[in-house]
């Protein structure tokens, strides 16, 4: 089987910087890193703790509880770094884990796909491990204590 970059990050083998910003029964929040070391600021990956491959496998705790988390996360960006605007998209070809990428679009970044480009395949408008992780406890200081409402079916 091959391995998966999503649950190597949740396992603790692939460390990113500021470590785990939050964690929840369902979702767990890192900042992203790159094989260059150089991550977007505020780049952040929010992931399902069970290895699941598409948004369809989502049971309906971990559906009820994203949107809530996802919101808080954006806030926390915008927060701290006020970007122009704050991108969140879920792809799923490159990681076969359920993720988002929430991603702050600065004021010179180019907007859209193009930014998608430059920041994963070019690895442009990348920070230091330091800067990176710096941020990631700045966000977990803001998140609510508890992103996520009790839900019973």
């Amino acid at each position: 089987m091959e391995k998966c970059l999503g649950c190597e990050i949740i396992a603790g083998t692939i460390k990113t910087p500021g470590g785990l910003i939050y964690e929840d029964a369902y979702w767990t929040i890192t900042h992203a890193t790159c094989s260059n070391g150089a991550p977007l600021l505020g780049m952040l990956i929010l992931q399902t703790k069970r290895h699941c491959t598409q948004l369809a496998d989502l049971n309906t705790d971990e559906i009820f509880n994203l949107g809530n988390l996802l919101r808080e996360t954006c806030k926390a960006l915008d927060d701290i770094l006020h970007p122009i605007k704050t991108y969140a998209c879920s792809f799923g070809e490159g990681v076969g884990h359920v993720h988002f990428m929430i991603i702050p679009r600065m004021g010179r970044m180019p907007i859209g796909a193009e930014l998608l480009k430059q920041v994963i395949e070019e690895n442009q408008w990348g920070c230091s491990f330091e800067d990176a992780s710096d941020l990631a406890n700045r966000v977990h200081s803001l998140l609510p204590k508890s992103c996520v409402q009790n839900f019973s079916p």
